[in-house]
């Protein structure tokens, strides 16, 4: 059992995935920016991060949490 991040609660590892705790693609770009406009020497090193970003969450967790930063990005 592993326990998630954001909710605390306990989980197999079949329900569990490693999530950004800094997203990927940050909020300030919004839904505007377009996949191949991104900054990639932002972006790259957001992607290819060290463990101290990174968190064990629950794939319930972090749909949520994904699904959030993106109302986020959608209002810019």
């Amino acid at each position: 059992m592993y326990r998630c991040a954001i909710t605390n609660k306990l989980f197999p590892a079949k329900d569990m995935q490693v999530d950004h705790i800094e997203p990927v693609i940050p909020e300030k770009w919004g839904r505007k920016t377009k996949y191949l406009g991104y900054n990639w020497n932002e972006l790259l090193p957001r992607l290819f991060c060290g463990k101290e970003n990174l968190q064990a969450v629950s794939k319930e967790a972090h749909k949520a949490k994904t699904k959030e930063e993106n109302a986020k990005r959608k209002k810019k």
